[in-house]
C-alpha cells in the first residue's frame, strides 16, 4: 500500500496540474474500484457474482467519459467474464435451454440471455453506456465510434510532421511498440530523438516524445518485482484452483489491451506510463499474495532478508518517483516559471528545459 500510494505515476505526474490530468485520474480511481471486485472474487468466491459483474459493467461505463485505452481494457474484461459466466451457467445444467435457444433462432437466443441475470444484467449496462456515448460521437463526429479526430487536434496541427504520421501509420501502428516499450522502460527514445543517425526514423513515427527520460526500476521496483512473479504464478507455477486462476488471467488479459495500445500510440509521454499502472497493480497484488505464501515456509533468517530487500525496493521507488516529480516540475511548461527556476539547482541536467 506505501509503494502503490507514494511511488509511480500516480505521485509524478502530479507535478503538473494540467485539466488534462482530470480524467486521467478519474479512470485510475475506476480501475482501482474495478481491480478489488474482481480480486475478491477470484480469491474468497472463485468466480464473480451477478453483483461483481453489474459493479464491473457499471465502472466500465462511468470509464467511458475518461480515458479510451482504459475503457478499452475494462469493457474487454468484463465482456470476457460475463462470457465465461454464460459458459458456466451451460456446463452446470442450462445446456439443454441454450441449445433451444440457438434451434429458434436469435431472437430467441436474445430472450435467453435476457433472461438470465448473471448475464442480461451487465450486458443492459454495457450496452446502454455504449449506446449513450455513441450517440455523444456521433453528434460530435459524426461517427459513433470516434471518440476524437486527431485531423482537427491544434496541438498537433502547429508540428511539422504530426499529419505525415497521422497519414503514414495511424494514431496506432504496431510497429511502434518496439520504440515505445524502449521509451517506458529506459527512456533512451528521448535521448536519441537528437541524434541524427536517429532522429529521422523517430520524427517519421513518433509524433512528440516526452521528457524527462527515466525507468520505472528506479520509481516503481518493488511494484514490478511482484508483478514478474504475480505474472509467473498465474501461467507458468499456479497455485490457485483452476477457476481462481481463470479469472485473474482474463483480468491481466483485458488489462493488458491497455498497454498495447500505449505502445502503439504516436505520442510517448510520462502521463502514459499510468496506463500500465492496472495491470501492474493486480499483477503485483497477486504477486505479493504468492510470496507471502512462500515466506510463511522458509526460516526466519529467509523472512528477514526478504523484509529488508522489500523494504528497500519501496524506499527506492518512493524516493525515485519524488525525484522525478521534482524533474518534472522542471521540465514542464505548465509550472510557473519562478517554481522551475527555483528546483533548477536540484536538476541541472534539465536547463535546456527552461531556456527559451
Amino acid at each position: 500500500m506505501t509503494a502503490t500510494v507514494l511511488s509511480g505515476p500516480q505521485l509524478y505526474i502530479l507535478g503538473s496540474a494540467s485539466i488534462y490530468h482530470e480524467p486521467v485520474l478519474w479512470w485510475a480511481a475506476i480501475a482501482a474500484t474495478f481491480n478489488p471486485v474482481l480480486v475478491r472474487a477470484a480469491f474468497w468466491g472463485g468466480a464473480p457474482r451477478v453483483r461483481d459483474l453489474v459493479w464491473l459493467a457499471v465502472l466500465a461505463g462511468l470509464a467511458i467519459n475518461t480515458r479510451a485505452s482504459i475503457v478499452v481494457a475494462l469493457y474487454l474484461g468484463t465482456t470476457l467474464l460475463v462470457a465465461r459466466a454464460a459458459r458456466k451457467r451451460r456446463a452446470v445444467g442450462r445446456s439443454e435451454q441454450l441449445s433451444t435457444a440457438c434451434a429458434g433462432g436469435t431472437s430467441t437466443a436474445i430472450r435467453t440471455v435476457a433472461s438470465d441475470p448473471s448475464i442480461g444484467l451487465p450486458v443492459a449496462v454495457l450496452l446502454l453506456f455504449a449506446i449513450a456515448v455513441g450517440a455523444v460521437n456521433f453528434a460530435l463526429w459524426g461517427n459513433p465510434f470516434i471518440f476524437v479526430d486527431l485531423r482537427y487536434y491544434y496541438w498537433g496541427l502547429r508540428q511539422a510532421n504530426f499529419l505525415g504520421i497521422l497519414q503514414n501509420y495511424g494514431e496506432i501502428n504496431l510497429g511502434r511498440m518496439w520504440i515505445a516499450a524502449l521509451y517506458y522502460a529506459t527512456g533512451i527514445p528521448y535521448l536519441l530523438k537528437g541524434v541524427h543517425a536517429f532522429a529521422e526514423l523517430l520524427d517519421s513515427r513518433i509524433a512528440a516524445i516526452e521528457a524527462p527520460p527515466f525507468s520505472p526500476f528506479f520509481t516503481n521496483p518493488l511494484t514490478i518485482f511482484l508483478a514478474g512473479i504475480g505474472v509467473y504464478h498465474l501461467w507458468w507455477k499456479p497455485s490457485l484452483p483452476p477457476q481462481n486462476l481463470a479469472v485473474l488471467r482474463l483480468a491481466l488479459v483485458a488489462h493488458s489491451s491497455a498497454a498495447l495500445l500505449i505502445l502503439a500510440a504516436m505520442y510517448l509521454t510520462m502521463r502514459y506510463r499510468f496506463d500500465f499502472a492496472p495491470f501492474m497493480t493486480m499483477a503485483a497484488l497477486i504477486g505479493y499474495r504468492a510470496i507471502s505464501f512462500t515466506a510463511a515456509e522458509r526460516p526466519e533468517s529467509w523472512r528477514k532478508r526478504l523484509r529488508i530487500a522489500a523494504l528497500g525496493l519501496c524506499v527506492l521507488g518512493i524516493l525515485g518517483s519524488h525525484y522525478v516529480l521534482l524533474v518534472h516540475k522542471v521540465w514542464s511548461i505548465a509550472v510557473p516559471m519562478p517554481v522551475r527556476l527555483a528546483l533548477l539547482p536540484f536538476a541541472p541536467f534539465a536547463q535546456a528545459a527552461i531556456e527559451p
